[in-house]
């Protein structure tokens, strides 16, 4: 997901959903894991 202020890759990593959020300004990077998905999950 692109916006003007940030670049979002989301990802299921072992059953977790991982968003890496990048400051487009900046070109500061956040990653936030979120647990509780199953690890076969592809559609979120």
């Amino acid at each position: 997901m692109v916006t003007n202020d940030f670049i979002v890759d989301i990802a299921n990593v072992d059953g977790q959903l991982r968003l890496n959020v990048t400051d487009r300004k900046t070109g500061q990077v956040s990653t936030i894991d979120v647990s509780g998905l199953q690890n076969n999950a592809t559609n979120f």
